[in-house]
């Protein structure tokens, strides 16, 4: 109010409220008490305290105009101030808090503090996605914890009330928590990107294929560590993992070897279930992999020496995919193959408002290198319903590899490629999958 009255009156807050104490100092020093009258708080807060009484010397003192505000600025703004005590939250003024033993403010707490008009009902924060991810996974282990004891399996019960306690007391800071949203997380990815937004939605349970050494290097910690929180998330019948063995020649000598670890996790109440497809399933061609270098050693340890690397989340999303990439981009930055379009995973993940501009380059980027820019609006289009769930980020990934390998080779000398329109072998590749042509039509979103 101070101030607002001080810009009315193009004077100086400082000296109005420097004249402000001298007009209460001369006052309590030269005039009796006045009577006590009641501050009106909204609650009868403050009631029987004294309002500061006005000074009849300050309302005629004589001024020089280098001298700042007059004695009646002071007054004016004294009445001010005490009228906006009187007013009810809510309403346009300084919303000034009232207590018990509330008199008024000291001359120093209105220059430095301003009050919300909504003080004492702040609006709540805002949420992150990190939040909203640990809501959920909160929801999940309390819905589990519920229908394990129903069910009556009560050391099941007693896991994940252990599980809840984490939680509850740790957050992320506890391992199997940071373990089992981890995992979780992959799996929602999994099935979002290989079978469209709603399979993640609806799906009860998901498994994947995922090394474990590229798991414990993303989260920090050694593999025995990882082995060691599963224990809890095992018990608790949220998730579980076992060796995926196929198949193989390795070095010349045919055997079944292990490609990695299969992963299981529970998205919704209930409690994982194997199946035989779930290991039967050829998740990894091995030999072919270790033949083209597509292995975990060669993402944790690109210059085969050194500290470990730690992988990129986008990196552990591919490798679930069977999209083996080596090195990861970000420890390599100066070798990063520059027609590479992985970021197309993580357009979903994106705020509403960075998905035009990133979807706007990748289209221009994609054009360019399939020599087809005339064609960007195309490219766009397809992005959009890639972000929309309508066209498998997979999908869109491999044509464009499969596009992209003719110039590749003619490029770099690694075979005979002669394609004339690598932007119209694109588009052919990619309407071979089922929906694709459907979701084309339209509009975008």
């Amino acid at each position: 109010m101070v101030e607002a009255y001080a810009q009315a009156h193009r004077l100086s807050v400082r000296d109005l409220l420097r004249r402000f104490a001298e007009a209460e100092a001369r006052e309590a020093s030269q005039v009796p008490q006045a009577a006590p009258e009641v501050l009106g708080g909204p609650s009868g807060e403050g009631a029987g305290t004294p309002l500061p009484p006005l000074a009849s010397e300050a309302s005629t003192a004589l001024q020089r105009p280098e001298e700042g505000p007059s004695a009646s600025h002071v007054q004016d703004a004294i009445l001010g101030v005490q009228q906006s005590i009187g007013d009810p939250l809510g309403v346009d003024t300084l919303g000034l808090p009232l207590g018990g033993d509330f008199r008024y403010p000291g001359l120093q707490e209105i220059a430095e503090t301003r009050y919300r008009v909504d003080c004492c009902t702040p609006p709540p924060p805002a949420r992150s996605r990190l939040q909203d991810w640990v809501s959920w996974g909160r929801s999940l282990i309390e819905n589990t914890l519920e229908e394990a004891r129903r069910s009556g399996d009560a050391e099941r019960a007693a896991a994940l009330e252990e599980l809840l306690a984490l939680l509850e007391g740790k957050g992320l800071a506890a391992g199997p928590v940071k373990l089992f949203l981890l995992l979780a997380y992959l799996g929602r990815r999994y099935l979002r990107e290989k079978w469209g937004r709603k399979a993640s939605r609806t799906a009860s349970q998901v498994s994947y294929h995922l090394p474990n050494d590229l798991l414990a290097a993303y989260i920090g910690v050694d593999r025995v560590t990882v082995w060691r929180w599963m224990e809890l998330l095992k018990a608790a019948g949220l998730a579980d993992s076992r060796r995926h063995r196929s198949w193989a020649v390795i070095n010349g000598t045919p055997g079944v070897y292990t490609t990695g670890s299969v992963w299981l996790v529970r998205l919704k109440p209930g409690r994982v279930r194997w199946t035989y497809e779930d290991l039967a399933h050829p998740w990894r061609d091995l030999e072919e992999d270790r033949e083209n270098g597509r292995t975990a050693f060669r993402v944790l340890w690109p210059q085969r020496k050194g500290k470990r690397a730690r992988p990129s989340l986008e990196l552990l999303v591919r490798w679930t995919l069977g999209i083996r990439e080596t090195p990861p981009p970000e420890v390599l930055p100066t070798k990063r193959d520059p027609t590479d379009i992985a970021e197309l995973f993580a357009l979903t993940d994106l705020d509403p408002q960075e998905r035009p501009d990133a979807i706007r380059e990748l289209a221009e980027r994609m054009a360019a290198n399939l020599a087809d820019p005339h064609s960007v609006r195309l490219y766009m289009r397809v992005l959009w319903r890639v972000v929309e769930g309508k066209i498998p980020a997979t999908a869109v990934y491999n044509a464009y590899r499969a596009a992209y390998a003719p110039i590749r080779h003619r490029l770099y000398g690694e075979g005979p490629g002669q394609v004339r329109q690598p932007g119209a072998l694109f588009a052919a590749i990619l309407l071979q999958t089922p929906g694709v042509r459907e979701a084309l039509k339209g509009r975008v979103a």
